[in-house]
């Protein structure tokens, strides 16, 4: 009877345990596959740009993407924010909307970019101008994982930017 009663525990406490496990390896996989938003910039010389990068271990989806400015107009991008550029000079790279976009571990989208050479005054004039501008934006992204959780939005102010000051 004795032998039994162990058994009994002993069995029991096994089932336990390997649920227990079962849960926090579940747990673990899913933290293990996390995306993480990060909104770096690049401002320098030659070259200024936005991006929204996934810092994170597993893929993420990004639900909005909402570029706010010191008015309080929103848009879903941020060359729609922009000035007019100087004849001749062209946006390197920009997005239009990432609003559904999946970004794989460790990548990135360019959100807006320019370069140039800095001793074009027509680059430097257009450049100036994105600075200033940029300065006063807010980009926010909400995103989520693969398995459909919301993970907390991240929020960015632009004013980085507006260390330099105007120049003309």
């Amino acid at each position: 009877m004795i032998i039994a009663i162990c058994a009994l525990v002993v069995s029991v406490f096994a089932t336990g345990l390997t649920a227990w496990t079962g849960y926090a390896q579940r747990k673990h996989m899913r933290l293990s596959v996390r995306p993480i938003a990060a909104i770096p910039v690049a401002d320098f010389e030659n070259r200024i740009g936005v991006f929204l990068q996934n810092k994170g271990l597993g893929p993420m989806r990004v639900r909005t993407l909402r570029v706010t400015d010191a008015e309080g107009v929103v848009h879903d991008d941020i060359v729609s924010h922009m000035p007019p550029l100087s004849p001749g000079i062209f946006w390197s790279n920009y997005y239009d909307s990432v609003d559904g976009a999946t970004l794989e571990a460790g990548k990135f989208f360019q959100l807006l970019g320019l370069r140039g050479h800095p001793e074009d005054s027509a680059y430097c004039q257009s450049r100036d101008a994105a600075r200033q501008k940029l300065s006063a934006l807010v980009v926010r992204v909400e995103y989520e994982d693969l398995y459909g959780q919301p993970m907390e939005p991240k929020e960015r102010r632009l004013s980085w930017f507006g260390r330099h000051g105007i120049r003309h």
